[in-house]
């Protein structure tokens, strides 16, 4: 076997994975010692859940919505929503679905109408949130919450 001398590609991908090694511990550690806060909204009588991740910075900031991928809401987005407020932003992690299939999703009119009602109440939230200011806003989805980032940039 080459040692690391003889093969610098082989010490890239062993520091490359090192780096992304440390990025996922970071992020795991992270979260917890986020300044978040829990909230709730109601869409056609369901109780949504969600988590704002706060920058650590005072005034208004840039707010993202995060949208989860078709296996709900996971610690990825946690971990994801607490990086972009290390960042200097505020995010809204919602929890609009539970685990579900997003063909099953695209298939149903009206789980999916249903669901697009959540992800723009969810967008008022965030908007409508004191942190954040609503002129400087985005969302990003997973998969299934790419679908809905879409639907959102085009509806609104």
């Amino acid at each position: 076997m080459p040692t690391d001398e003889q093969n610098p590609t082989l010490r890239q991908m062993l520091r490359q994975r090192l780096r992304a090694a440390l990025k996922i511990a970071i992020d795991a550690i992270s979260v917890p010692f986020a300044r978040r806060q829990a909230t709730s909204f109601m869409v056609a009588g369901q109780s949504i859940s969600g988590r704002f991740y706060y920058p650590r910075s005072n005034g208004n900031t840039p707010g993202v919505l995060l949208l989860p991928t078709a296996m709900g809401l996971t610690p990825h987005e946690h971990a994801f929503a607490a990086r972009l407020a290390r960042a200097g932003y505020t995010a809204l992690v919602i929890a609009y679905t539970r685990r579900t299939s997003g063909r099953a999703v695209m298939n149903n009119e009206s789980q999916r109408k249903h669901l697009e009602q959540i992800v723009v109440a969810g967008w008022h939230v965030l908007q409508s949130d004191a942190r954040v200011d609503a002129t400087r806003t985005a969302v990003i989805g997973f998969s299934l919450g790419g679908y809905f980032a879409t639907y959102l940039a085009s509806a609104l």
